[in-house]
């Protein structure tokens, strides 16, 4: 399975913020158009464990945005993402369903951003799952 998403954050120009009495400050945004792209694969009744299902993806973000505009309020930037999973079918209908997925912010930093000072950002996030699941909905009419 594969994707392409297209964000238009080129639209995005500014914030406004109006206080309740008469102040307002306006902080330029001026964001680019970004994308992502996503690949996937999933192996079912592998011959070693016929309940055993493999699952692999990989995503790549494209968002570069300026240096000069982007902030700690709404960080945005290049990054790669990896995951794994696997279910098991414990019985008909029950399966048991681990992943894990890590993704990679590249490097974000903002300069001369408008009401913040200098900013770096980079992360590295790790995220574990686990579903449990009964799938009755396919048991029902049998």
């Amino acid at each position: 399975m594969a994707t392409y998403d297209f964000e238009r954050w080129s639209v995005y120009k500014n914030d406004m913020f109006v206080g309740d009495i008469g102040f307002s400050v306006t902080v330029p945004r001026n964001f680019n158009n970004a994308y992502v792209m996503r690949l996937a694969g999933e192996w079912q009744k592998l011959p070693f464990l016929p309940q055993l299902t493999a699952r692999a993806g990989i995503l790549r973000s494209i968002s570069d945005q300026p240096k000069g505009t982007v902030s700690p309020s709404l960080t945005d930037g290049n990054s790669w993402a990896v995951s794994l999973g696997a279910g098991y079918n414990i019985t008909p209908g029950l399966c048991s369903a681990p992943a894990c997925d890590q993704r990679e912010q590249v490097d974000q930093t903002c300069l001369d951003a408008p009401l913040t000072t200098q900013c770096s950002c980079h992360s590295s996030l790790p995220d574990f799952y686990l579903l449990i699941g009964y799938f009755w909905i396919r048991f029902r009419n049998k």
